[in-house]
């Protein structure tokens, strides 16, 4: 007996020593856990970088990157390039690049610290507005997590977690955050403690990125929109699933979201009353839904089941994403705006990206608006911090032609107005009674002929060419451009037909190039070249 319990006593110690061991090694030995870095950039050129092996101050967000002979550094032109990772989509604003700081000859501190296998690092710029935490953040998180884990985003789940190196709290969208990862978020203004990391990720992808807040041009559409119907299903299919928002089958709704403190349907009975008689997008039930950031999953369960949405411009409007296919939105825009340059809703429908039908009614009657109060923050579109000329110039305008971002009063002051909507409202919903089937777009847009198969014989005084169709466009329509050069003498035609005979007098030598274009997007193939062949006889 007494054995037996030396033998569990001798091998608990050589357990003990052994941990021991390699906890010495992790906080002494420099060239164990050494610093790497590995970056790539995206279709915009922004970079995102995966660090190995680095620590973390969460209170101030610095990442110290341990850097000795054994690091690896990749994608990298300089030194300069560690202060130029961008932790947020937004583009133009140099509030958000990482701070790494590089120290010398050293590996990670793993004694004492908080070891993360893997994580995701992103800067939020406004996490209490919804419009920015989906367009800014999530949208983003799709994009950057797909490319990680392959389009398995519930491996990414599983496997990363979050951190937020911005100087806010969670937030009132916390929740939708949440669906990102398994395990609780990291936010930078709770921590103190330095972490250390296995994997750090910065950086987000921007390929989803639409609208540009104007920072360094007017606010306005992307200047190139990469945006692909993909990633709205995507995230609407994560949202449903990961916040088990539920489904109603067969429920043919519309509701009109309304403000309560600014922005207001100053008449919203009467229109509540007109879309009922007028049934826009042939929808006979109709509700009405105040916003808020208090009621917002409730909105968000509305607008996954809502076959309509009617509601002035605004962050809430960013929901209509998650509707159904071929539904119906309506964006209000008050007087002396454009949808062109404030809505983030109509470059979607412009662009062919969302599963909705877009139409906006803008308010171009001044006398049904209501400026905000004289008294309003200035943010909310007040002017009483401005002087009386100012004040007199702003309320003067017609349009606003262009913003930038941030604290444009004119276009603030015209932003909160209070609308009334006239019986020109009637004469839109008229025009959506008509229903049109949106189809994705995905195949439209990528699918392209493959190459095509062929040969060219030439005989004593004809050349005969002959190709296949490409097996991968199925009973879609195909032409074929086809390129002859024959001896120093060059030809080009288009047909339908699978074969060319064309006579000649004498060819000592002959090319071809044949690329087949599909009709329904006028994509074309790549070229397939081959060298003709005389035939005796």
């Amino acid at each position: 007996m007494v054995t037996y319990i030396q033998s569990i006593l001798v091998g608990f110690v050589f357990m003990l020593a052994g941990y021991l061991l390699k906890s010495l090694m992790d906080i002494g030995g420099d060239n164990e856990r050494p610093s790497s870095i590995w970056c790539v950039r995206d279709i915009r050129g922004n970079k995102r970088c995966q660090l190995k092996n680095v620590c973390l101050n969460m209170s101030t967000g610095e990442i110290f990157f341990y850097l000795n002979n054994a690091s690896s550094l990749f994608g990298l032109e300089t030194h300069y390039d560690f202060h130029t990772i961008q932790l947020s989509s937004v583009q133009n604003h140099r509030l958000f690049y990482a701070n790494v700081s590089l120290i010398n000859n050293k590996s990670m501190p793993t004694y004492g610290n908080k070891v993360i296998d893997k994580a995701i690092a992103l800067a939020r710029l406004k996490p209490d507005n919804v419009m920015h935490v989906v367009h800014d953040d999530l949208l983003p998180l799709i994009g950057t997590m797909s490319h990680l884990c392959g389009g398995q985003l519930e491996n990414c789940y599983q496997r990363y977690h979050l951190l937020f190196l911005d100087d806010h709290d969670l937030g009132p969208y916390g929740y939708m955050y949440e669906t990102f990862s398994d395990y609780p978020i990291f936010v930078k203004s709770s921590m103190t403690k330095l972490i250390c990391f296995k994997e750090l990720n910065l950086g987000v992808d921007l390929e989803s990125i639409w609208y540009d807040y104007g920072f360094a041009r007017p606010r306005g559409p992307a200047k190139k929109i990469y945006m692909q119907a993909p990633f709205i299903r995507t995230f609407k299919q994560h949202m449903i699933k990961r916040l088990r928002l539920p489904l109603i089958d067969n429920n043919r709704t519309g509701i009109i979201l309304y403000r309560t403190q600014s922005r207001k349907i100053l008449n919203i009975a009467k229109v509540l009353e007109i879309v009922k008689d007028v049934k826009p997008g042939n929808i006979e039930t109709w509700e009405s839904l105040p916003v808020s950031q208090e009621n917002s999953k409730e909105l968000l369960i509305k607008c996954v089941n809502a076959n309509a949405v009617i509601g002035v411009h605004g962050a809430e409007m960013i929901f209509p994403l998650l509707m159904p296919q071929n539904s119906l939105v309506i964006e209000i825009i008050p007087f002396g705006l454009h949808p062109d340059l404030i809505s983030f809703l109509k470059p979607l429908a412009d662009y062919n990206v969302s599963a909705f039908r877009y139409f906006s009614w803008t308010n171009d009657n001044r006398h049904l608006s209501i400026p905000p109060p004289y008294d309003s923050h200035y943010l909310q579109g007040g002017l009483g911090h401005l002087s009386e000329e100012e004040q007199k110039r702003i309320k003067s305008l017609k349009k606003i032609k262009e913003v930038f971002c941030c604290q444009d009063p004119a276009f603030l002051y015209f932003m909160y107005q209070d609308t009334v909507i006239d019986h020109r409202f009637i004469d839109l919903l008229q025009t959506t009674k008509s229903t049109v089937d949106i189809q994705e777009i995905t195949i439209k847009q990528w699918l392209h002929p493959k190459k095509v198969d062929g040969s060219c014989n030439i005989f004593c005084d004809y050349l005969r060419i002959t190709w296949t169709t490409p097996s991968n466009v199925g009973e879609l329509d195909v032409l074929y451009n086809v390129t002859l050069q024959l001896d120093d003498a060059v030809y080009e035609y288009t047909t339908g037909d699978n074969k060319l005979i064309i006579t000649h007098s004498h060819v000592t030598s002959a090319f071809v190039w044949i690329s087949a274009v599909l009709q329904v997007n006028q994509r074309p193939g790549p070229d397939s070249f081959f060298k003709c062949h005389r035939v005796n006889g």
